[in-house]
Parts: C-alpha cells; structure tokens; sequence
C-alpha cells in the first residue's frame, strides 16, 4: 500500500504510514474491522460451495453499517489497470479479481499468477477449484515448479 500510494503522491512522508493512520489502520482493519468480517464469511461459503453476494452479507452482518472494501478494492483497480500496474501489485489485482468472482478464492495463494491470469467463466472456474485442493482443509495447494534456467553453450 505504500508503494501505491507513493508512486501516485510522490511527495508523501514516509513516516505517515508508520503512524496511527497507517499501519494502526491497516492493523485494525485486519483483525477486527467489517471488510474483515464480510470477506471471512464470503470467503467460507464461496469454499463451502454455498456462494453468497456481498450486498446480502453486509445487510445480513453489518446491521446498518456499510461495507467499503469492495469499492475501495474496484476503484484501486481501476487506477492499476489505467497506469498497467496489474504486475507490480500483484496481490491487489487477485484479491479483486477474487472478490469479482473473476477467480477463484483459492488463488490467493497464488496471487502473483492470479494479476496476470485470465479471467474465467464458471466452468473454468470450476476446473481450477478441482485442481486446487487443500483449500478447504487449510493447507496451501501445491504451486508448479519454476522453469530451471539452462545454461547456452557459448
């Protein structure tokens, strides 16, 4: 987020993120805000199978309050893809992708594939769930081995 956040405010102090407003938001946010909340159930029934849209969660959840991590989410997107940044913010662009159920939930675990992946149709989507065990049990699927540099003979 703060490598976001500078590269379109260059001029912004760097000790602003270390502050309250910053990592102490981000900290909140993560282990006891509403986006938290919202996400972890969504995230249980889409695993489940028993997929849920966010509107109803927040109605269901939030009791008045509203969900703003979906928006903020989309409109950060919006911003990467017009600037071609999908590549440098790699997890960004795969939880949204993940949250527009544009791909799995399992491919958090392989976000910096998921920036660049396309976007699937529900038979696709289908496909790759059935490859990527493990999910439900909590352990992490498999990731493909990478290509082995082979030295060219001069």
């Amino acid at each position: 987020m703060r490598k976001f956040s500078q590269a379109l405010f260059p001029t912004v102090r760097e000790q602003t993120f270390f502050m309250g407003c910053g990592i102490g938001d981000l900290l909140a946010t993560c282990y006891g805000g509403r986006n938290r909340k919202v996400a972890e159930a969504w995230t249980q029934m889409q695993v489940a199978g028993n997929p849920a849209s966010f509107a109803d969660l927040e109605r269901d959840l939030l009791q008045g309050q509203k969900l703003q991590g979906i928006l903020t989410s989309n409109e950060v997107q919006e911003v990467i893809q017009a600037q071609g940044w999908e590549r440098d913010y790699p997890l960004f662009t795969t939880v949204n992708r993940i949250a527009n159920n544009k791909l799995p939930v399992s491919w958090v675990f392989r976000f910096r594939e998921g920036a660049t992946a396309a976007y699937m149709d529900s038979s696709a989507t289908e496909m790759m769930e059935k490859y990527d065990t493990g999910i439900e049990s909590g352990v992490m699927p498999k990731r493909k081995p990478k290509a082995k540099a082979v030295p060219v003979a001069a």
